[in-house]
């Protein structure tokens, strides 16, 4: 799978500490928030047992699981079902964001989507640092800065600061790009 070689290569490049890496899967980590990528060989998921599919997949451990295919919104529609099965089924229920990234535009969705998935859990990312800006929405407490980075946007087509706060007291978090060229 070429797209999870080239998903590898980009987490990398983002700071991301590689877990676990099979033909069709890669799981990482940001301090303790961990995401999983998976690149199916199908568009399809049929037949299958839901508690299996989720420990393969690894949906069991990880905050976040980004699909990545030519079709990747029918899987997740999938997914969801299955998700929803485990709930049901055996009363679990394993709190997993899906997020889709299409293999057509890969560059800019893996972007889009890692970017997203930082912001979903980022007081799991570490401590972060004291920002200058106040909550806007509780003004109890300091906006904490969870992640900076400056990097090379394929979306922006320049240099970018990637930022992203979270309020601890409230649970507030944003994503701030700024575009620096």
């Amino acid at each position: 799978m070429r797209e999870c070689e080239k998903v590898g290569e980009y987490v990398v490049e983002r700071g991301f500490k590689v877990i676990e890496t099979k033909p069709s899967l890669l799981y990482v980590a940001l301090g303790n928030l961990y995401i999983s990528f998976w690149c199916p060989e199908r568009d399809y998921i049929f037949d299958v047992d839901p508690l299996e599919l989720a420990h393969q997949i690894k949906l069991d451990s990880s905050d976040v699981l980004i699909v990545v295919a030519y079709r990747p919104y029918l899987i997740i529609d999938e997914l969801q079902s299955v998700i929803d099965r485990i709930h049901r089924w055996y009363g679990r229920d394993l709190g997993v964001k899906l997020i889709g990234v299409s293999s057509a535009d890969l560059d800019e969705g893996l972007e889009e989507a890692v970017g997203h998935a930082m912001v979903y859990k980022p007081f799991k990312m570490g401590l972060g640092r004291d920002g200058e800006d106040v909550c806007p929405n509780c003004a109890r407490g300091p906006l904490r800065v969870y992640a900076s980075e400056s990097l090379f946007s394929t979306k922006y087509r320049g240099r970018v600061n990637h930022i992203v706060m979270g309020c601890p007291l409230c649970g507030l978090r944003i994503r701030r790009v700024e575009i620096l060229s």
